[in-house]
């Protein structure tokens, strides 16, 4: 499977693909194909991570849904979007400060910033 590369990042004219192969090739030194197999791997576990954190939240399972943003902060790290991140880090902190919150507009531009990718 190949990945597209058509997103813009919030914070640069080059898109998510772009900044997270930069950062895999820069950082890790991989061949094209095992970023691609990362990158893959990374998408799915997004994927997986913002379901959980999103479902957790809908079923008030705080603890499941700091760990929920805590899994996607790192693997948003682990590629190089490290301002994506930061909505993620937000909801782990907040959390774990144990304050009170609406978490859906935080958890829609989680999901915004990195539907891109998602959708690839």
């Amino acid at each position: 499977m190949t990945l597209a590369i058509n997103s813009v990042s919030p914070t640069s004219q080059k898109t998510l693909f772009d900044v997270a192969i930069d950062n895999l090739q820069t950082s890790y030194r991989l061949q094209p194909e095992q970023i691609e197999q990362l990158l893959q791997v990374s998408i799915q576990s997004l994927n997986e991570s913002l379901a959980d954190t999103e479902q957790a939240w809908e079923n008030s399972e705080l603890d499941k849904m700091q760990r929920g943003a805590h899994k996607t902060k790192g693997t948003l790290l682990g590629i190089g979007l490290a301002a994506e991140a930061e909505f993620a880090k937000e909801i782990e902190n907040t959390l774990r400060l144990g304050e009170a919150r609406d978490f859906s507009s935080l958890l829609d531009d989680l999901r915004k910033s990195i539907q891109p990718l998602l959708s690839a």
